[in-house]
Parts: C-alpha cells; structure tokens; sequence
C-alpha cells in the first residue's frame, strides 16, 4: 500500500467525493449540494466520513458509517453505508484502510457490533474483501427497502406504505 491519510471529511472535500461517485457510473446525478449537506454534518453525530488522502492531498477514497441505537443491544450498532474507492486506486489497500480505521472508530467508541450490506455481484464480494478482513455474511438475514417517494407525495391523504394491498 502507498502512502495514504486517513482523516474526517470535511464539506471542502465534496467535489473530490462527488467525483467518486460519478466515477462509479451507478448515479444519473451525483447531487453536489448533498454531498456537502452530509459532509457538514458528518463527524459530529451519528454519522462518520472518513477519506483516503493521497501524499498530494486527493481524495482517493471514502467510508461512511452510521450509530444505530438498538434496544435489544449492549450497545448501539454502526451500519458502514458508503466505500467507495477511486478506480485507479483500487486493489491498493486503500478499502481495507477505510474499513479498519472505520472499525477502529466505532467500535473505539463504543458500538456493539458492525454491519454492512454489499451485492453479491459486486467485485469486492466475489473476491471475498469482507470475509477476508474477517467480516461473517448472515446468511440467515434478509434486506428490504422501501421507498419513501410515494408516501411523500400521497402525505395527507392517509395512505401508508401498505395502502392498497
């Protein structure tokens, strides 16, 4: 691994992370202005953004990771939403630096435990990234989402998620 800076994010680093992310080609819009509404937030409540800075001071990578409060835990639990690494950079240690100093930070500050969904068909999943850094996949867990664009624009109208079923 080359020599790289793991630090907070700041807003002043949004340009660099929104690049990430367009870099990706998942995003039709990587939204700038939320990207640094984040950021400005990021660090001083339940949610954390660290990057990977190059000796030159680019941003080559980030992680973001959120306090979960669960009632049925010792502790809260901290859910890594975000790694993302610059193309050119993977394969360079850069991931495994993000995800150990997100480990270190959460659990160094009291979290119960880590989690983290990735797609099976993503590259760091069939090369086995998680596991190797000794991360275990709960096989026995389902992930679903809903989203939250209907029922924003029925609000007032008394339907729910479960409307009309």
């Amino acid at each position: 691994m080359h020599d790289i800076a793991i630090v907070p994010a700041t807003p002043a680093m949004a340009d660099q992370i929104a690049a990430i992310l367009a870099e990706t080609g998942w995003f039709e819009a990587v939204q700038h202005a939320r990207v640094e509404e984040v950021l400005a937030c990021a660090n001083r409540d339940s949610r954390s953004v660290l990057i990977a800075q190059d000796t030159d001071g680019n941003v080559i990578g980030y992680v973001a990771y959120h306090r979960i409060p669960y009632l049925f835990l010792a502790a809260d639990e901290a859910y890594v939403s975000e790694l993302f690494v610059r193309e050119g950079q993977r394969g360079k240690g850069v991931g495994s630096a993000l995800l150990d100093a997100a480990v270190r930070d959460a659990c160094g500050n009291g979290v119960a435990r880590m989690m983290l969904i990735t797609g099976r068909n993503r590259e760091s999943y069939r090369r086995g990234f998680y596991q190797k850094k000794g991360w275990r996949e709960r096989e026995e867990m389902a992930n679903f989402v809903v989203s939250c664009q209907g029922i924003r624009e029925n609000a007032g109208r008394g339907l729910t998620a479960s409307s009309g079923s």
